[in-house]
């Protein structure tokens, strides 16, 4: 390292005021100023000696290129194959099924529209078929008590959605409710209707009475029975909070009217 470049070339002027006491004049404060200026004019960095000088590397193009087989048809194979395919009318086939679509799609919704229950019946005929004002049939009730067969008292209530009617009457100190609605007609008899609606409850107990034969469910647990039968076409439901015996029942039924 050349330390000789950051030294004046002479150093009396600045080393003798130094060296003295008292401070240097104008004439040796321009000197140093001058000197100053031509160090910092003359100034050059460093080089650096034996440095390795590393070339940037040359791109290197590669290309790859890959070829394949051409399949070619012998033109007498093509030949006969174009020939083996059959000549069919295709826009008359076209034309055919379009037509047979469109004519299965318009019959599908006049179908669809003339099967709707707007057009099958008229509105009042609607209205009338699912809601009923009273009954289509003389519901039965005990003989002492004619009055449970009428509407427009707490007793009675009336579906005329599905043709049920209801009331509530007392038996022994118990509160009982009975509905009653019209048997379906899907039915051969009347004993049969009740066998199998007891059979789709769960009712295995018979009871006897004047017409036919009664079949009860026994709750254990709620001390609760319900009873299903039949009278004057018929099908009616008994509902009991407390469990009465076979005779009781028979002697409830047979009061019936």
């Amino acid at each position: 390292m050349d330390r000789n470049r950051y030294r004046y070339s002479r150093r009396d002027d600045w080393f003798d005021w130094w060296l003295s006491d008292e401070p240097p004049g104008l004439e040796a404060r321009q000197k140093i100023r001058q000197k100053r200026v031509e160090r910092a004019n003359t100034y050059r960095p460093r080089e650096m000696v034996g440095a390795p000088v590393v070339n940037a590397p040359t791109p290197t193009n590669i290309t790859i290129n890959l070829q394949f087989p051409k399949i070619k048809i012998p033109a007498a194979r093509l030949a006969k194959l174009r020939s083996s395919i059959p000549v069919l009318p295709y826009r008359r086939i076209v034309v055919s099924c379009t037509l047979i679509c469109l004519i299965g799609l318009a019959g599908l919704f006049g179908y669809r529209h003339f099967r709707s229950p707007s057009h099958s019946q008229s509105p009042n005929q609607t209205a009338s078929h699912i809601i009923r004002s009273s009954p289509s049939f003389q519901p039965i009730v005990p003989k002492d008590k004619p009055e449970l067969a009428t509407l427009g008292n707490s007793k009675t209530a009336y579906d005329g959605s599905k043709d049920v009617f209801s009331y509530i009457d007392t038996f022994q100190n118990f509160q009982l409710t009975i509905s009653q609605q019209p048997l379906p007609t899907s039915f051969g008899t009347a004993q049969a209707a009740i066998d199998r609606v007891a059979a789709s409850i769960g009712a295995r107990e018979t009871i006897g009475y004047n017409s036919g034969t009664a079949y009860a469910k026994t709750d254990n647990k709620a001390n609760s029975q319900s009873l299903v039968l039949s009278l004057n076409g018929l099908l009616i439901f008994i509902q009991s909070p407390f469990r009465h015996s076979a005779f009781d029942w028979t002697y409830y039924i047979n009061s019936l009217q």
